[in-house]
């Protein structure tokens, strides 16, 4: 049995559900997600979503990934794991869907927060230190 986290439920919805999509896509940044793959294909997800207004598929991720010249071959194997597990089946009641990633963000956002603040008490912040 896999370990599924919010991170691919998220993933795994902004594939299937459109109205989660819009409502959720303004707040999903990047660096809330902790693994470089989940990363990448939020990236993709999201830019194929604003170029097109359309939801990404499995194969457009898969087409998508391979196409990418920045990725090493463990990042884009990794990414296509993580492709193959995102769920097409009938989405979680998206009220809890909807808390459950404002929840994520939230505290994802606040994690960040921290350690740019440890960063820069330490001093290797590159744009911000201890003086301003």
């Amino acid at each position: 049995m896999t370990n599924l986290r919010i991170e691919e439920t998220i993933l795994s919805n902004l594939l299937n559900d459109e109205e989660y999509s819009r409502k959720a896509t303004p707040f999903l940044a990047d660096e809330y997600f902790s693994e470089k793959a989940e990363r990448t294909l939020l990236s993709e997800i999201n830019g194929f979503f604003t170029k097109y207004n359309k939801l990404a598929t499995k194969e457009v991720l898969r087409v998508q990934l391979a196409q990418r010249t920045d990725l090493t071959e463990n990042d884009l194997a990794t990414s296509l794991e993580i492709v193959e597990r995102l769920s097409v089946d009938t989405p979680p009641n998206k009220e809890w869907l909807l808390e459950q990633t404002e929840k994520f963000c939230k505290e994802k956002s606040v994690y960040n927060a921290i350690l740019r603040s440890i960063k820069i008490i330490d001093g290797k912040d590159k744009e911000l230190n201890k003086e301003l």
